[in-house]
């Protein structure tokens, strides 16, 4: 991702989304967390939605959970908002 063109998109307002569901798959885990780093240090934290994007119930979580998941992720952008 380049810093000026999300920089240009964060202040036209568009805001990115980080859905939660593939963290909870093994297989795309570690694509999810590198994925979600990148976005967070790219936008620093701003404009950031974290979204379930789950297709089952059992991969819907409670909002505390996915506070923890951006807490224990060590996003200190996101802990802020938490």
């Amino acid at each position: 991702m380049k810093h000026t063109m999300v920089r240009t998109a964060l202040r036209n307002g568009a805001v990115f989304e980080i859905p939660y569901a593939s963290a909870l798959d093994n297989i795309a885990k570690r694509n999810w967390w590198a994925a979600a780093r990148e976005v967070v240090r790219v936008t620093k934290g701003k404009g950031l939605i974290v979204t379930g994007g789950g297709t089952d119930v059992a991969d819907l979580r409670a909002p505390r959970d996915v506070g923890n998941l951006c807490v224990d992720s060590a996003y200190p952008f996101i802990a802020k908002l938490i």
